[in-house]
């Protein structure tokens, strides 16, 4: 990130002349029903807004894990149960719908594309393109 002053000057002068471009013309919000009934209990691996980082880590709790506290299990079941999950597809992008200054955006990769997550993240969605509107 820049703060300096050119940095600043060079933003202000476009924030003032509307010369910026919304997020929204490069990403649209994805809101998907998912069913739970179909879920491996045995094998989820669920995340929360606090298993993230502010690198798009993700530390999420892993159901086959033996060493899980059986009232953490529990606490964690009724979230899944009451429908507050979602599973994001491969090369979305996760901005977390509360606090998003702590930075913790999650891009959807090979790796945790397995993953099924909290609702509270938004879940972004690139679209196609015509290049020649921003040229």
């Amino acid at each position: 990130m820049r703060f300096d002053v050119k940095f600043h000057n060079a933003f202000t002068y476009l924030i003032e002349r509307k010369e910026t471009v919304s997020l929204l013309e490069f990403f649209e919000i994805i809101d998907k029903k998912f069913n739970v009934e179909k879920l491996d209990f045995d094998m989820l691996k669920y995340a929360e807004i606090g298993s993230c980082d502010e690198y798009g880590d993700v530390y999420p709790f892993d159901f086959s894990d033996k060493n899980l506290d059986v009232s953490e299990k529990e606490r964690l079941l009724k979230k899944i149960q009451n429908g507050d999950v979602q599973k994001p597809n491969l090369h979305n992008l996760l901005v977390p719908a509360v606090r998003p200054n702590l930075k913790k955006f999650v891009y959807i990769n090979e790796d945790k594309k397995i993953y099924i997550l909290q609702k509270r993240f938004y879940v972004l969605d690139r679209k196609q393109l015509n290049c020649q509107h921003f040229y």
